[in-house]
């Protein structure tokens, strides 16, 4: 039984184009720990980061809510040692359903594909999957983020599911 423990997350807004129209980027950094599987090192534990993308407009119903679009995303491996590296692609190279163990995860699998239109890449050297959705999910009343404060420099927002985001602007020097 595998476990995963998600330790950081962070939102990205690009705003090359026009406001309101914000292209998003969630980042998370997580752990999947099986105590059932030893390896060299002892208990497998393998870390990776999670990027969706997606984009944001203004909720209509809500003058300081973000309506978000989830649109495609990477999973990639955190560590680069090749004993890592090994187990990453033992457990996301495979993308066919018979590798799949249990009922459950062969459902959850075949309803990605065709309720979401999830369709993902085969796996890269370093390990990296990406994956697209052919329609994206979330958008007004279902996946957003309220302003609850702003200024020139720090911006606290929450998340529909409860999280609180905290930035703070950064300079760029190109």
């Amino acid at each position: 039984m595998f476990s995963v423990h998600f330790a950081s997350c962070c939102l990205v807004s690009h705003t090359s184009l026009p406001v309101p129209f914000r292209h998003v980027s969630i980042i998370a950094s997580f752990t999947i720990e099986n105590q059932h599987v030893q390896s060299n090192v002892g208990n497998i534990k393998l870390r990776g980061i999670l990027t969706n993308y997606g984009y944001a407009l203004p909720d209509p119903s809500k003058r300081n809510r973000s309506s978000i679009w989830f649109t495609a995303g990477t999973i990639e491996p955190a560590d680069g040692d090749e004993e890592s590296l090994k187990e990453w692609k033992q457990i996301f190279g495979s993308q066919k359903v018979s590798s799949l163990q249990g009922i459950s995860n062969k459902a959850r699998y075949i309803a990605s594909k065709i309720l979401l239109g999830a369709v993902s890449e085969p796996m890269d050297e370093s390990g990296t999957v990406g994956f697209y959705l052919k329609r994206p999910i979330g958008g007004h009343g279902y996946a957003y983020c309220d302003v609850v404060y702003m200024d020139d420099d720090i911006r606290v927002m929450r998340g529909h599911s409860g999280s609180v985001y905290v930035f703070k602007r950064v300079e760029i020097n190109d």
